[in-house]
């Protein structure tokens, strides 16, 4: 299946009790070049989503903790990260409630697997939509960072910094996805306007200057992540 490059490297977070159908769904997705975290339980899962950063979860209603929509309601106290729930049977009464209780889909384990797939592409592709920087934004500002697109101003903590256009398009972008942990195919398209190649580190040393200068003005080192091998993210 051809899936947008710019769907690689999110991660996906399956929590299917089901030994062999979780197997089915990592297989899929890792071809399909997602990065996959895997729990068979409630417990688990909760300390993934809380400590790791995580695009999308596929959950199982067969664990215990569905009954009751405990887990749901838990994970929505505390998280906005889009739920597919995947269902042994289809129930009426169980799709509404789940719908209630906040999950963005709702599948029957008897469609084709590769539905799954589907729609999940289709629910990160309107997320990033909404994500993505638009022309028509001008100021950020993100806890302690101010970022100003008209004039290429950027503040932490009241402390000026210099950045050139390339660093402050490549901070902007990041900061405005916020979490999210972008892909370096995506960010030389978004940033530096041309195709990723493996031996390139130009957008490595960008991302090392910048983080140098906020860490200068007090920010936090592990505020700006890099994921080794998928690319980088601002928490």
């Amino acid at each position: 299946m051809n899936i947008d490059k710019v769907h690689h490297s999110r991660t996906i977070l399956i929590v299917e009790p089901d030994h062999n159908y979780g197997q089915q769904l990592i297989e899929l997705f890792w071809r399909e070049g997602f990065v996959i975290k895997r729990c068979q339980s409630a417990l688990e899962a909760e300390n993934v989503y809380k400590n790791a950063i995580v695009d999308l979860m596929l959950v199982s209603n067969q664990l215990p903790e569905m009954k009751g929509f405990t887990f749901l309601k838990q994970c929505r106290q505390v998280s906005h990260i889009p739920i597919v729930l995947l269902a042994d049977n289809y129930s009426d009464t169980e799709c509404v409630n789940s719908f209630f209780h906040g999950v963005d889909d709702y599948i029957p384990r008897k469609q084709p697997i590769k539905e799954v797939l589907c729609r999940v592409i289709a629910i990160l592709r309107r997320i990033q939509q909404r994500q993505l920087p638009s022309n028509k934004t001008k100021l950020l500002i993100v806890d302690d960072l101010k970022m100003d697109k008209q004039s290429l101003a950027v503040s932490y903590k009241e402390t000026t910094l210099s950045m050139t256009p390339i660093q402050f398009n490549l901070l902007w972008t990041l900061a405005f996805q916020q979490n999210q942990v972008l892909s370096k195919d995506y960010l030389y398209r978004q940033v530096l306007s041309r195709e990723f190649s493996l031996y390139d580190r130009s957008l490595d040393m960008h991302l090392s200057r910048v983080r140098r200068k906020l860490v200068s003005a007090g920010m936090p080192v592990e505020r700006l992540k890099t994921a080794h091998g998928v690319g980088y993210s601002f928490n």
